[in-house]
């Protein structure tokens, strides 16, 4: 899965630079994710900075809901997003999509977007890798 992620990045990074011919990018945020994924997903945030000349972060996020043996972004709840909120960076928040309902923009604690979002203070953004690349083209300086 990791190496499927991987060639999945290297592709939004090529998609990117024919959309935007290489212009840079001031957008300015973190991305939540679990303990398990983070040291992965640092590696790939950093070349996407060092090309775009974007801000963002990772920030691992402890499942305080689970346990702390549950190290996965899909098993992360609202609970978790607040209690990690001093780890913020930025002007918003980039969260898995895994971490929603298939239907509706709720997490496993019952939590809704807009009531993080609220108690985190920043707005909150479920993406996949094709939402990220389309959020990170409408923060773009062209």
């Amino acid at each position: 899965m990791v190496r499927a992620f991987h060639d999945e990045f290297a592709a939004l990074i090529k998609r990117l630079e024919r959309k935007r011919l290489g212009q840079p990018n001031t957008a300015a945020g973190t991305v939540f994710t679990g303990a398990l994924f983070a040291p992965v997903l640092q590696p790939l945030i950093d070349k996407l900075n060092a090309r775009f000349r974007t801000r963002l972060s990772v920030a691992s996020v402890s499942n305080g809901y689970f346990g702390g043996d549950v190290s996965v972004a899909g098993l992360l709840t609202g609970r978790d997003l607040v209690a990690a909120r001093e780890k913020i960076s930025g002007e918003f928040v980039l969260i898995p999509k895994q971490m929603l309902k298939s239907d509706e923009a709720i997490m496993l604690d019952g939590m809704s977007m807009e009531e993080a979002e609220n108690k985190i203070g920043v707005p909150l953004h479920a993406v996949d890798l094709d939402d990220l690349a389309e959020f990170l083209l409408s923060t773009s300086t062209n």
